[in-house]
């Protein structure tokens, strides 16, 4: 059985390093971890999709 908040957890701090280290233009979408962030203007994060 797979956590889920766990994994969320997880998600959001790959998302936060990923921000750190990049400069990523809007709309831009980096392949982290076998996510897809998506960043936008203020540098929020959205899943779009999970894979596991």
């Amino acid at each position: 059985m797979i956590d889920i908040k766990k994994l969320k957890e997880l998600q959001h701090k790959v998302a936060e390093q990923v921000i750190l280290d990049s400069k990523t233009d809007i709309g831009s979408v980096k392949k982290v971890a076998g996510f897809d962030v998506i960043f936008n203007a203020k540098k929020y994060m959205i899943w779009k999709e999970i894979r596991l």
